[in-house]
């Protein structure tokens, strides 16, 4: 199953960005798509799922969406909890009771899912190369004439135009959609249209088999270049939803981090900072005497062994989760691609996982030297309060 996600990653992230688009979701579609490939896995993991009984990846994917996205809403609650205080051995059963909310395991294409696909094909067949890359943006994809001019460097007229001769082509095949329920005024070119992303949403649509798209042919794509040169290219990113992510979501390119929690005093604060400085970690609070810690991979081993040195231990108890891949910046136009700050998207499922692992890990006795700071402070205020008090009595 990780090799599925690993194909169909660019598709995964495309749905879960639209769906927290489309619904104005406060969630990161990063997180919402980590989310899915977790779902994925545990289908595989629980029910012995495999690849190969998703008969359509993408309409597999965009029918899972919405509940990896409520699943990754309670687990950006679970951290809400932990920075509130939460005791962590509850929000470890918390967490079970997510992980075994599953969806509906994946099942063969329905008649009309089937129905539909044959019926887009029939629009399709007598349309360009080009007319086809629009439609599948179009219709089948749920965008709008300026997500295609801008995802294409295409002008909004072009793909007017091209919507407009696939009206045409649905209305000589008798392709009628239903009329506004609240009975608003719509005419038939707007019903027709409706009733094309209707069938878009609704078609099974098998994964393609063979080589895809190259990156070098995607942005000249993308750049604007829909040549006949190009026609088999365009046909294949027509048909070709996994291209068609790419396409639209740009080169996104991968790092490993590593997500720990970090439990240790408060008077050790400025020692949890400097280790994680010097490790280049984006460090977060998240309450009293509680840090989270986010490393890239190859740096993680050796920030734990500062925190946890025998002799001058300064945290606690420490958890770390397993590495997970942060997506970073779309790039099809060339330019380099940076990385997403892992602090806001794609790490919350890894966040929730170190607190658990810091959970089940014993406290540790923090360094000697802290302590003995510590105590020195109290003497101190003591020493202070009786020099006050002798004084005061004189």
């Amino acid at each position: 199953m990780q090799a599925f996600v690993t194909a169909h990653r660019p598709l995964i992230l495309k749905h879960a960005r639209a769906f927290v688009r489309a619904n104005a979701e406060k969630i990161a579609g990063e997180d919402v798509a980590r989310e899915v490939e977790l779902v994925l896995a545990q289908l595989a993991e629980q029910r012995g799922i495999k690849p190969e009984q998703i008969e359509s990846p993408d309409s597999y994917l965009r029918a899972i969406v919405l509940h990896a996205a409520r699943r990754a809403k309670r687990r950006h609650t679970l951290i809400q909890q932990i920075a509130a205080g939460d005791d962590l051995e509850a929000v470890t059963d918390d967490l079970e009771s997510l992980d075994s909310d599953l969806p509906e395991s994946p099942a063969p294409a329905s008649a009309d899912a089937k129905a539909a696909r044959a019926l887009l094909d029939r629009v399709t067949e007598k349309l360009s190369p080009k007319d086809r890359l629009f439609f599948a943006l179009l219709f089948e994809d749920d965008g709008t004439v300026d997500d295609v001019a801008r995802a294409l460097g295409s002008p909004l007229d072009a793909v007017g135009g091209s919507r407009d001769r696939a009206l045409k082509i649905a209305a000589e095949l008798e392709i009628e959609g239903e009329g506004d329920r609240r009975g608003a005024a719509t005419s038939p070119e707007e019903r027709r249209e409706k009733k094309l992303r209707q069938l878009g949403r609704a078609a099974t649509t098998p994964g393609k088999a063979g080589d895809h798209v190259n990156d070098p042919l995607l942005a000249l794509v993308h750049g604007g270049d829909q040549s006949d040169d190009l026609g088999d290219a365009l046909n294949h990113l027509a048909g070709c939803p996994d291209c068609r992510a790419r396409l639209t979501e740009g080169v996104i390119a991968h790092r490993s981090v590593v997500v720990m929690a970090i439990e240790a005093p408060r008077a050790n604060q400025e020692q949890v900072v400097r280790v994680a400085d010097e490790a280049k970690a984006r460090l977060f609070e998240r309450g009293d005497g509680r840090w989270t810690a986010i490393v890239a991979a190859e740096r993680s081993s050796a920030m734990v062994q500062k925190l946890e040195a025998e002799e001058t231990s300064i945290a606690s108890r420490v958890g770390v989760a397993q590495p997970v891949e942060v997506p970073g910046v779309p790039s099809v136009r060339g330019g380099a691609a940076s990385v997403v700050d892992p602090g806001e998207a794609g790490t919350d499922a890894a966040e929730v996982q170190a607190w658990v692992q810091a959970a089940k890990t014993p406290k540790r006795k923090v360094a000697t030297a802290n302590l003995g700071w510590t105590a020195f402070a109290i003497l101190a205020i003591a020493g202070a309060m009786g020099i006050a008090y002798v004084l005061a009595t004189r």
